[in-house]
């Protein structure tokens, strides 16, 4: 099932997951949050984010979390995404 799609690129749930447990094992090892392994995982499924300048990127990526988070509950929506995963 498609999570997101992004300037005709597709990231299924089952994708994004995978790539955001890979990236957290780097995160976790490096001693880096949870976001930075959100933001590396979209970066990877969607790489046309990169094509995009640094606030460009930013306010995609913004937008695609808000999206993937538009369905959690208010308490679990205001500590963001991260906070359901």
């Amino acid at each position: 099932m498609t999570a997101v799609r992004f300037v005709g690129e597709r990231v299924s749930y089952g994708d994004l997951s995978a790539s955001l447990r890979a990236y957290r094992v780097v995160t976790d090892e490096q001693g880096m949050s949870l976001e930075s392994a959100l933001h590396a995982a979209l970066i990877h499924r969607l790489p046309a984010l990169v094509s995009l300048d640094s606030t460009a990127m930013s306010r995609s990526i913004e937008q695609i979390i808000q999206w993937l988070s538009r369905h959690l509950s208010e308490a679990t929506a205001n500590g963001g995404l991260t906070e359901a995963i």
